[in-house]
């Protein structure tokens, strides 16, 4: 009984504080200041939603953009091959230079010595100046070809230009002397060619 008259006294107690409490006045804003809004949280959006400009509703859907259409290549176009180098002109090679000293006279026919270093079988090969001549894998293209006169020792040089299957670049190209042929050398793994003579 005592517990419930202890209660009813307090009842107006609490009331007056919370009377007092809003009788309070607001607390003022500085000036110059605009007075705060109630905070609103943002409103979640779904995953890998674009980018929502300000007045559009986030949850409504997006126009996608179509795609803007690709041009299929024309079939019948290729493009411009390019030219393909020019030959050189054949013509006869200068006699060789004052290095060799002597007088040369020139031929129209050249016979070559071909040799193969695999089967160690030698052949023949003859042909005119400025034709182009074959052995084995070898392309031989005789440029010129003369001889020491009658009254001076006997040599032979022939101008070739030498080329393999296969290569864009002649291997060899040069002079070879029947009596010096360590100064010009082709050097292929497996054949072998020398200057055997020059005939009119």
């Amino acid at each position: 009984m005592r517990r419930l008259l202890a209660a009813l006294a307090a009842v107006p107690l609490v009331v007056a504080a919370i009377g007092a409490a809003l009788a309070q006045p607001a607390p003022r804003t500085p000036p110059g200041l605009t007075p705060l809004g109630p905070v609103q949280a943002p409103r979640p959006s779904a995953p890998n939603q674009p980018f929502v400009t300000q007045g559009q509703d986030p949850l409504a859907p997006v126009q996608s953009q179509p795609l803007p259409s690709l041009t299929p290549p024309d079939p019948a176009y290729a493009p411009p091959a390019r030219p393909a180098p020019a030959a050189p002109p054949t013509v006869a090679a200068p006699l060789p230079a004052t290095a060799l000293a002597g007088d040369w006279q020139p031929r129209q026919t050249v016979e070559l010595r071909g040799l193969d270093k695999v089967t160690a079988r030698s052949a023949a090969i003859t042909g005119k100046v400025g034709e182009t001549l074959r052995y084995g894998t070898l392309s031989i293209l005789v440029r010129g070809c003369a001889v020491r006169p009658p009254d001076q020792p006997a040599d032979v040089t022939a101008f070739l230009e030498i080329t393999d299957r296969g290569a864009t670049t002649p291997i060899f190209r040069g002079w070879m002397i029947t009596s010096a042929p360590s100064l010009a050398i082709l050097e292929h793994p497996v054949y072998d060619i020398r200057v055997a003579a020059c005939r009119p």
